[in-house]
């Protein structure tokens, strides 16, 4: 990897990844009785009951406001000493929001182990429709990049890593491909949640016949949320292109292909997806995977442009769905572990980052990173 692509102490994210192949080597998932089977997985992870105690009803809630005049819904979940903390900022999939449960589960497991917990809305999304005239896309890494620098700039953070789920992980991975040595030291690292890197392959994936259940709910919350886009900004798009839409694809080429110049969905899908900026990832970076992923394919292609980066680690699993990964069991290491195998496992990694920034205080002049 070209020098120019690592900070200057680059010693540091190259040894968190020799502990990372450590970690994951013992890293196993069993799937719940009965749940080995990728939509299983899937339906599960997003149905399972539960409750997040480390994430009260009430906390702290801000609109952040774009260059572009867009104001985006972050919530914040601070420990008393969050300067002294590290943070972790976490950005959502297509039509979820910051109350989807791998949000809030994951944001629940951090802040129990002493982070504090970003939950980043992506514009339009958290009942936001009303503070944008324009829509978000795949590739849209603005918006997450106006929301790191506030943290660091504003909030004065000193240590932060962001964890990126299904959509949310492409613009996660692009976002920190794009910044490469640009990236601000406070950023530890990336992790990423069965991000949707091949779009295309993705799309067409989805329209399979036995992916209908997930191209259904998609389209229809599409289609609701234009209608809403409609009411606020009444005539900016024109919702007869609703009629006969039964694809994400559809949606894509109606919709946002046009918005954002793109030639259709095809050509919208090679320009927005990370493939073309992993090599230029400066930090490490984590991709968790399930090989049963229903409509989330780790493609050949992606596959390659991961490989060509020392500071990417892909970790994959037979069973686990698409943002599922329901466990046999609570966990062999931890009596805090519950069933939601992935969300602990982004919290080892982040636990990584944290450390290598303790041992290297080179990298950043924060002490007590680790609570």
């Amino acid at each position: 990897m070209p020098a120019e692509h690592v900070h200057a102490d680059d010693a540091s994210p190259l040894d968190v990844l020799v502990r990372l192949d450590a970690l994951t080597a013992r890293w196993g998932f069993d799937p719940y009785p009965g749940l080995a089977n990728g939509h299983l997985q899937t339906i599960a992870g997003a149905l399972w009951r539960r409750t997040f105690p480390a994430v009260p009803g009430e906390r702290e809630s801000r609109y952040l406001d774009m260059k572009d005049g867009t104001r985006v819904l972050l919530r914040f979940d601070w420990q008393a000493d969050r300067a002294s903390r590290p943070t972790a900022l976490l950005v959502h999939g297509l039509e979820g929001s910051d109350a989807s449960r791998y949000m809030l589960g994951t944001a629940d497991k951090l802040v129990a182990a002493g982070w504090n917990a970003v939950r980043m809305n992506i514009r339009n999304c958290g009942d936001t429709e009303h503070l944008s005239p324009t829509l978000y896309h795949s590739g849209m890494t603005g918006d997450l990049a106006e929301v790191l620098s506030n943290l660091v700039e504003v909030e004065s953070l000193d240590a932060v890593a962001i964890v990126g789920f299904s959509l949310g992980g492409n613009v996660t991975l692009k976002m920190t491909g794009e910044l490469g040595s640009r990236a601000p030291a406070q950023l530890l690292g990336v992790a990423t949640v069965s991000p949707a890197i091949d779009l295309s392959a993705a799309a067409a994936r989805l329209e399979s016949r036995e992916n209908w259940l997930y191209t259904r709910r998609f389209v229809r919350s599409l289609r609701r949320r234009m209608l809403k886009k409609d009411e606020h900004f009444p005539g900016q798009f024109d919702v007869s292109k609703l009629r006969g839409m039964r694809t994400v694809r559809e949606y894509d080429d109606r919709y946002i292909a046009p918005l954002y110049g793109f030639r259709d969905a095809e050509d919208y899908y090679e320009q927005a997806s990370c493939r073309h900026v992993l090599s230029s990832i400066a930090v490490p970076a984590l991709l968790l995977h399930a090989t049963d992923d229903p409509f989330i394919p780790l493609t050949g292609r992606v596959r390659k442009a991961a490989s060509e980066n020392p500071l990417l680690r892909i970790v994959e699993t037979p069973h686990g769905g698409h943002v599922g990964w329901v466990a046999a069991d609570r966990g062999r290491d931890s009596v805090a572990e519950d069933r939601h195998w992935v969300e602990n496992r982004v919290v080892d990694f982040l636990h990584l980052l944290a450390e290598a920034r303790c041992q290297n205080p080179t990298a950043n002049p924060t002490a007590a990173l680790i609570p």
